[in-house]
């Protein structure tokens, strides 16, 4: 079976599939995420009294945030938000509430900004996409110090790589994630636009070239997604996502002479990402391949044990080569850790079906 070359997408946090909310955001376009209204205004006014020491009013700026009292915001899995949306739905995912929170904060004149994590914290899967998803959280300083204000519930704060970036830099950010977000809807032409406004905030930021370049190859512009892999290179060489798209772009075209040194240089950050694996394992499937598929999920879920999606389909292909045990082994670990309504009423029918066949 022929090796699909996937496309490389970039965002912060990804958005949930079942998001909701208006398809046109174009609006979007012309507004300042960081911009607050008279009525989150008003808010701070009546919860958070601007002559407090500085610690203090940052501890009375989280309570009026996370209170039953206040705005009892939630942390959800959804589409990126400026922030008076995540004002006004009570929930976000970590760069919807970061912009919130850094807005409020510098209103009240504390001096909060932005941290960058500059390492993967998660990857996903959309069709021909493989998603790299980034975190960012904020940084307030108070009298004795700095205080880390990080919304990511329950994983492990130990990052690698961080900095601290501007607002113009954030804002690439945001718009980077709603170009992302509205890409992965399938509307190319609309996330063009929402990457060069990320662009038009810092044309440094290799993501927005990288998913521009994502965007007009969907749309068969090869030129101009040769032009933007090429811009995210010039800003970084290294930038092994930006190579694995351009050599993808070459070898789409037929020019295989281009494309060969870039390849090498690119498989081995494609073969240490196991959403690549997991990709390939769900095609071979797909194909009838199942030794191929067993292969390549297997390493998958060596890279990130615990994924329930891996678990899945790892007892989907044991189940094709008639291994039961191990394929009711894996099933029922995926249904143990599924969220998804969907997929638990899913891998319970695919266990009902292993006990029949026995």
């Amino acid at each position: 079976m022929k090796r699909p070359w996937v496309l490389l997408l970039i965002l912060m946090l990804l958005p949930s599939l079942n998001a909701t909310g208006k398809a046109d955001r174009s609006d979007l376009l012309s507004q300042d995420p960081l911009q607050l209204n008279p009525k989150m205004a008003k808010f701070l006014v009546k919860h958070v009294k601007p002559d407090l020491p500085r610690k203090i009013r940052l501890n009375a700026l989280l309570n009026a945030i996370f209170s039953k009292e206040g705005l009892n915001i939630k942390y959800g899995n959804t589409r990126t938000l400026n922030a008076a949306e995540t004002f006004d739905s009570r929930t976000g995912n970590c760069l919807s509430f970061t912009i919130l929170f850094v807005a409020m904060a510098q209103h009240l004149g504390l001096n909060a900004s932005f941290k960058e994590v500059g390492e993967v914290t998660s990857r996903d899967v959309r069709g021909e996409l493989l998603l790299a998803n980034y975190h960012m959280f904020a940084e307030v300083e108070i009298d004795n110090g700095v205080a880390a204000v990080d919304f990511l519930p329950g994983t492990d704060k130990n990052y690698k790589a961080l900095r601290r970036i501007g607002p113009d830099r954030a804002r690439a950010h945001y718009f980077n994630n709603i170009g992302a977000e509205t890409l992965s809807a399938g509307k190319e032409t609309e996330a063009i636009a929402f990457f060069r406004r990320a662009l038009d905030h810092d044309d440094t930021f290799v993501p927005a070239w990288t998913n521009l370049g994502v965007a007009y190859r969907r749309l068969k512009q090869f030129a101009e997604a040769e032009e933007s892999y090429l811009s995210a290179l010039e800003v970084d060489r290294s930038d092994l996502t930006a190579v694995s798209n351009l050599a993808g772009l070459y070898l789409a075209t037929g020019k295989a002479d281009k494309a060969a040194p870039l390849m090498q240089k690119a498989q081995n950050h494609l073969e240490s990402n196991p959403f690549h694996h997991y990709r390939l394992g769900t095609e071979a499937l797909r194909f009838g391949d199942a030794e191929l598929a067993l292969n390549h999920l297997r390493e998958a879920n060596r890279r990130a044990p615990g994924e329930v999606k891996f678990q899945a389909a790892l007892g989907e292909a044991f189940a094709k080569v008639g291994d039961s045990d191990r394929a009711r082994d894996f099933l029922k670990r995926a249904l143990r850790k599924s969220t998804n309504d969907e997929q638990k009423a899913d891998l319970e029918e695919q266990l009902s079906l292993l006990d029949q066949s026995r």
